[in-house]
């Protein structure tokens, strides 16, 4: 597996990460990788986010964080399925303002209770604004 520390990471945009140089490109073994979006011992993709009273949300489809401010997720995108996606869409979590209220476990992220009805439709316009 190849990876890339985040301190390598020249800009990052919407479709394209700018790295310093080829040599910012390392292995690793995937067995030393602990928590990652696609690979990794815990896959944070297709994990369910459930509230801490065991209410199931969705499952990460997608993560969202602000490209010049390092790599804490500022939310989540759910999907409960590709036929709910084209039926009602997929939802937004914005991320706990207290990362402590978020437990990151090996099967589910648990989040307040609070949680559910903070959930949002996903617009492609609605990301953007939050970051005004």
């Amino acid at each position: 597996m190849k990876t890339v520390e985040w301190s390598h990471v020249l800009s990052c945009g919407e479709d394209t990460v700018i790295i310093a140089s080829e040599a910012a490109i390392v292995r690793m073994k995937s067995k030393r990788l602990l928590r990652s979006f696609y690979t990794g011992l815990v896959k944070i993709k297709d994990m369910p986010i459930v509230t801490v009273q065991g209410l199931q949300l969705g499952r990460v489809s997608d993560v969202y964080f602000y490209p010049k401010q390092g790599t804490q997720i500022i939310g989540y995108e759910l999907t409960d399925g590709f036929v709910s996606d084209l039926m009602e869409g997929r939802k937004w979590l914005k991320a706990p303002s207290d990362p402590d209220s978020v437990l990151l476990g090996e099967d589910a992220i648990i989040v307040p209770a609070v949680s559910e009805a903070e959930l949002e439709p996903v617009a492609a316009s609605n990301f953007k604004d939050r970051e005004k």
